[in-house]
Order: structure tokens, then sequence, then C-alpha cells
């Protein structure tokens, strides 16, 4: 038998989560909110959230809050979501799993 010491760390996370947009958008879901960070600053910015079925549920424009948005998520049921976020012609579309 062959024993090897390999220096470095190994991180473990039992948290269900994308890793971050390296563009600087993220979205997630937790038990009270659909969180959004975007790099707009304080343009407007458009966000559908779509069910699995393809159907818009939430609709909102955006430009108060600077890089992050918070929509309340009590009345959407487990499942995945998908939340897209539009300002000036770039769009990014998010996998949310949300799990109660």
């Amino acid at each position: 038998a062959v024993t090897m010491d390999i220096p470095g760390s190994l991180g473990v996370s039992t948290a269900i989560a994308d890793a971050p947009d390296p563009r600087g958008c993220a979205a997630w879901a937790d038990q009270q909110n659909v969180t959004i960070l975007h790099p707009f600053g304080k343009q407007p910015v458009d966000v559908n959230v779509i069910d699995a079925t393809g159907r818009t549920t939430i609709s909102l424009l955006a430009s108060v809050s600077p890089d992050r948005i918070e929509i309340p998520d009590q009345a959407m049921p487990t499942g995945i979501w998908f939340v897209r976020v539009t300002s000036g012609d770039v769009q990014h579309t998010f996998r949310v799993p949300l799990v109660r």
C-alpha cells in the first residue's frame, strides 16, 4: 500500500445552491425570499419568476435597490422555479429550487 500526504484543504457543504455567476448575477431561495444579486446598479431591472410549466407568475420592474432584489416566496409552492433578470440588453436566467 502507498500512502501520500497532499497539502491542501477540503470544504464540505450541505446547502443546495448554484455557484455564483461569474458576471456578477446570482439568484437563490430561502424560506422567506427569492434573492437576486445583480451588477446593474440603479438601472431598471426587469425580473420574471417562471414556474416549471413556463408560466410567468411574478413580474416586476425594480430600480430601487442598487444590487439586491428580494421577492417574498411564501405563496410559491415547493418546486423548481426560473428567475429571469434583464437590464438593457443583458439577460440572465437562473434555475432556483425552492424546498419547504
